[in-house]
């Protein structure tokens, strides 16, 4: 199962991995369907970037949630990658729409 590493949605499961949160809460976190959350899950799981953890009983959780998730080292390492890479992007964006403002009220 390939997906795109880098992308904002495995960035935002990398966030939410370690939280405790099950399957359904980390959909639910973050307005994904349950199908894609399964989906972005198994592909991090494969690539070796989480691990699935299983729930205790008497933890609290709803009766179908089975297992939370834990990031990996690697899963740290992509999870900082990401991170930093978003930022740059976020900032790029700032100075762009600076630029955009001082451009429209100049005129």
């Amino acid at each position: 199962m390939k997906v795109n590493l880098e992308s904002e949605a495995v960035l935002c499961v990398l966030r939410l991995a370690g939280a405790h949160l099950n399957q359904r809460m980390i959909s639910e976190s973050l307005g994904f369907s349950l199908g894609k959350t399964n989906y972005l899950l198994r592909a991090l799981i494969d690539e070796g970037l989480i691990k699935a953890k299983p729930i205790a009983a008497d933890a609290g959780f709803d009766k179908r949630a089975k297992y939370h998730y834990e990031l990996t080292k690697d899963g740290l390492a992509l999870r900082i990658a990401l991170t930093e890479k978003f930022i740059e992007l976020r900032q790029q964006e700032c100075k762009e729409l600076q630029v955009e403002l001082s451009s429209l009220k100049n005129n």
